[in-house]
C-alpha cells in the first residue's frame, strides 16, 4: 500500500501561531468599523422607534421618514462619534477575549467550555466599560434631527454637555 506523505499522525500537532497584540488590536478595530458602518442605519431606525413613544410602530415608516426628511445621510447621523468609540472598543474586546482565552488554554490549544465563558464575559466587561460613554453620545447625536434647529448640538457640544 502506498504511503501517504501528507499524513502526520505520528508527529504531534503544532499549536497555531499566536498573533501579536498590535495585530489583534488592528483586526478588532477594522472589524468594528466595518460592522458598525453596515448596521448603523438599522440602529438609527431602532433609536427613532424608541423615541416615538409608541406613536409610530412600523420601522419601514420610520426609515421612509428619515430618508424623506434627512436624505440618505440621515441614516448615518452620529456615525462619526460612534466610530470614534467603537473602533477602540472592538479592538479592546477582541484583544481581551484572546488574552483571556490564552490564559486558560491547555498545552494542546484546547479550552474548557467554562473557561471560554469566563474569557468572553471578561472581554464583555472590558467592552462595556469602553462602550457606555460612546453609546450615550451616539444616541444623543441620533436624536439631534428631532430637535428644533436652535436646540441641535454638534458632537463636540454633546460631549461637552455630558462632561
Amino acid at each position: 500500500m502506498p504511503q501517504d506523505n501528507n499524513s502526520n499522525d505520528a508527529t504531534p500537532k503544532q499549536k497555531p501561531k499566536k498573533l501579536p497584540l498590535p495585530i489583534k488590536l488592528v483586526v478588532g478595530a477594522v472589524a468594528g468599523v466595518v460592522g458598525t458602518s453596515c448596521i448603523f442605519p438599522i440602529d438609527m431606525v431602532k433609536t427613532r422607534l424608541q423615541d416615538a413613544k409608541g406613536l409610530v410602530t412600523n420601522p419601514v415608516t420610520v426609515a421612509t421618514q428619515i430618508l424623506r426628511n434627512e436624505g440618505i445621510g440621515g441614516f448615518y447621523s452620529g456615525l462619526g462619534a460612534n466610530l470614534i468609540g467603537v473602533t477602540p472598543e472592538k479592538a479592546i474586546k477582541l484583544a481581551a477575549n484572546e488574552f483571556f482565552r490564552e490564559l486558560f488554554e491547555k498545552e494542546d490549544g484546547s479550552i474548557a467550555l467554562h473557561h471560554e465563558m469566563v474569557a468572553g464575559a471578561s472581554a464583555g466587561i472590558c467592552q462595556v466599560i469602553a462602550t457606555n460613554p460612546m453609546e450615550i453620545t451616539k444616541i444623543r447625536l441620533q436624536m439631534q434631527a428631532t430637535l428644533p434647529l436652535a436646540e441641535r448640538q454638534t458632537m463636540l457640544q454633546v460631549v461637552s454637555s455630558l462632561g
